[in-house]
């Protein structure tokens, strides 16, 4: 089967193919060998124990990189109890812990069950289990006017730190999911488990750089200010993702075990109005468009019809994003539908009223074709991006069905907190990884049957119809829009 040149998306990726915008850098790359990439978990309850388990047993670091951490405020979150534990045991046995968290979400009063007084926040919950040495830093994402005016959680809706990397000593757990029970039972996502040493390493870098330039939170809620200005996390952020060697690999070429299986490239985002002037790299948005392109090119050159599958949770996509994806054969957009959105009403105090948010995203994402899934009793949250040949399964005779068949080429996949819509371009803070497959990785088989087992309950968008927007929200739907 014909192929595209691989080695010359993960140049695009870096920005090797980008003459126009050499100011931005060249961004670093870390081959993997297949020793370097662990069996991921499978499911949410099996990424809740291996994590306990590697924090419970580490040697020498434990950095936890989310939008929260559930704070146990009620005994049946047995898993947020187990985790604080974990946690509360690395700190006890010396290990050097940091965990940073979204500002306003770590410092959201949160009931304590049983009480009619009493609450707790993420930020208080995760003070009480360290010792004197560990440390708890709170990012916001907001300009200091939003800052100071916004109430929670109205300065969530406006921007969040959304990045989720997990390190335990030479580990590295990425992935879209926070840390709280709902994700730990019954909230699809995906998991990366990396051993590569420069690669945990860096991402351990970012989050020392975002650490220093957040605030520290200290005993009885005493927030000590940021260590540097934003220009000096930029720069720092600069110097850890690019680099001046243009050295370029040749990926058309696996020859066996010992070559590498993918190569990485991590990214970052912030939103426009957090980088505003100041000096900034490649982001995540461009390495994606940079890939996007050069596939669309070799498309045309070759007469290759590649496709884009994209996994999101929030399915908004910005117009930019559809006119990168229009140039190829087919893209398809999986996202949550009624049953497995994660806004849906849930029988529980403090979400009512919410229906409204999963008819916002129905009506935003119209212009795409969708698969909602609808798996019963589970929340969709998976999110990521395959770039692939245009392969229908053996058995699909149909345009409709998004599998992919099992010699289908996967060239790059993405692994990371982005959802690839409005928030993610305009108001959170991001992380990817983007991967470049080789064609013969043993990577691209796994990836072919983890699309393939998200897509099992899916059902065409057309199926599930689409739900009138409230009158009171109509008349707002296109700023409300801007804020999914």
């Amino acid at each position: 089967m014909a192929s595209i040149s691989r080695t010359r998306l993960l140049n695009a990726a870096r920005g090797l193919l980008d003459s126009k915008n050499k100011s931005l850098g060249i961004l670093r790359c870390f081959p993997l060998k297949r020793q370097h990439v662990e069996t991921s978990p499978p499911t949410p309850a099996d990424f809740h124990t291996t994590l306990c388990h590697l924090i419970r047993n580490a040697k020498q670091r434990v950095t936890l990189a989310s939008l929260y951490i559930g704070p146990a405020a009620d005994v049946v979150y047995e898993k947020e109890v187990e985790l604080l534990n974990a946690i509360r045991e690395a700190s006890s046995n010396g290990v050097d812990v940091k965990i940073l968290l979204d500002q306003h979400r770590a410092l959201r009063l949160v009931p304590i069950k049983g009480s009619k007084s009493k609450n707790i926040t993420s930020a208080e919950a995760c003070k009480r289990v360290l010792n004197e040495s560990g440390k708890i830093h709170l990012l916001s994402v907001l300009p200091p006017i939003l800052d100071r005016l916004l109430p929670n959680p109205y300065n969530e809706i406006a921007g969040v730190f959304h990045i989720k990397a997990y390190i335990i000593d030479d580990h590295l757990i990425l992935s879209g999911a926070n840390l709280s029970e709902e994700y730990f039972v019954d909230r699809i996502d995906r998991y990366l488990w990396v051993t590569c040493p420069d690669l945990v390493q860096c991402y351990q870098d970012i989050v020392d750089a975002l650490s220093d330039h957040g605030v520290e939170y200290c005993d009885h809620g005493r927030l000590l200010p940021p260590k540097t200005t934003r220009q000096q996390l930029l720069d720092a952020l600069r110097a850890i993702l690019t680099t001046t060697e243009a050295n370029e690999y040749n990926l058309d070429s696996f020859h066996g075990v010992d070559d590498p299986v993918a190569y990485a490239v991590p990214t970052f985002h912030a939103p426009p109005s957090y980088v505003r002037r100041y000096s900034m790299f490649r982001n995540d948005h461009q390495v994606l468009k940079g890939i996007l392109q050069e596939a669309a090119h070799q498309q045309e050159q070759l007469r290759i019809p590649l496709s884009c599958r994209i996994s999101t949770a929030y399915l908004n996509p910005t117009d930019a994003f559809l006119k990168l994806l229009s140039p190829l054969q087919r893209t398809i957009f999986l996202t949550a539908g009624r049953v497995s959105h994660g806004f849906k009403p849930k029988p529980k105090a403090g979400n009512k009223g919410r229906d409204w948010i999963p008819t916002v995203f129905e009506h935003s994402a119209q212009l795409a074709s969708q698969k909602l899934d609808n798996r019963p009793n589970w929340s969709f949250h998976a999110k990521g991006v395959w770039l692939t040949n245009e392969c229908m399964t053996n058995k699909a005779t149909d345009h409709d069905d998004p599998r992919l068949s099992a010699d289908a080429h996967v060239y790059a996949v993405t692994h990371g907190s982005s959802n690839y819509g409005q928030r993610s371009a305009h108001r959170d803070m991001e992380s990817n990884l983007f991967l470049i497959l080789p064609e013969f990785s043993p990577l691209v088989k796994e990836h072919i049957d983890e699309w393939n087992a998200l897509c099992e309950y899916s059902v065409s968008a057309e199926s599930e119809g689409t739900r009138p927007i409230l009158p009171q929200i109509r008349g707002a739907f296109p700023v409300i829009r801007y804020f999914f």
